[in-house]
């Protein structure tokens, strides 16, 4: 990637109004799955605290909607 100088900020925000990648998306999306990949999310350890029954079987069943279980 070639280095560009600029004379302003007003340059510098125009060059990156005209520059356009149409394969943006697709390297983000690539990038995001092998991070994924290489570092999965781990499961909360420790101890969590809840005001009520209602709210603790809130924060399960979201737990396991997150890790793709069917209940």
């Amino acid at each position: 990637m070639p280095v560009e100088r600029f004379r302003s900020l007003e340059e510098a925000e125009e060059a990156l109004r005209q520059r356009t990648d149409v394969d943006l998306a697709r390297r983000i999306e690539a990038a995001w799955a092998l991070a994924g990949l290489l570092a999965p999310p781990r499961p909360f350890r420790g101890v969590r605290t809840f005001r009520s029954i209602q709210e603790a079987a809130r924060e399960r069943a979201e737990r396991g909607r997150a890790a793709g279980e069917t209940t």
